[in-house]
């Protein structure tokens, strides 16, 4: 059986962590890496409404592209959005993964996906994080059609 370490390292082999810019919180978000996954729910967000869904579908893990912590939580309580989501995912016993920056940046990844997806050429970097390459899309606009 899978365990939520093995799809991490399956992430990382795809979208390592040093691609992530460094404000990002990438990896694993809430869980135990030794957890056994038969199931696991892709989302863009880490929402209470994925989390309810992952949960219909009897999932161990939820792999989602926003991380749920960008800084350290001076505490737990049901006060926040963000708690409450961490605190849903603990008792559901749902891991949580996610893969922000990293995926973005990864060759194949999500600016990769949009500018093929988009029919983009000539696609070049434009920057990098961590040495990595990034994509560039510049899109012009007649100022009627901006608003």
């Amino acid at each position: 059986m899978a365990t939520v370490h093995d799809v991490l390292q399956a992430i990382e082999s795809l979208a390592p962590s040093r691609f992530a810019f460094g404000f990002d919180s990438v990896g694993l978000q809430v869980g135990d890496s030794g957890a056994t996954v038969t199931s696991a729910v892709v989302s863009l967000d880490r929402s209470l409404g994925a989390i309810e869904f992952a949960r219909s579908l009897g999932a161990e893990l939820l792999v989602a592209h926003h991380p749920l912590f960008f800084d350290p939580m001076p505490r737990l309580t049901t006060r926040t959005h963000q708690d409450r989501t961490a605190i849903r995912l603990i008792e559901s016993g749902i891991a949580c993964i996610a893969a922000h920056t990293n995926w973005d940046s990864a060759r194949g990844g999500v600016n990769d996906a949009l500018a093929a997806r988009l029919g983009l050429k000539n696609v070049r970097s434009f920057g990098s994080a961590a040495g990595v390459d990034m994509r560039e899309l510049v899109v012009t606009v007649s100022s009627g059609a901006a608003g």
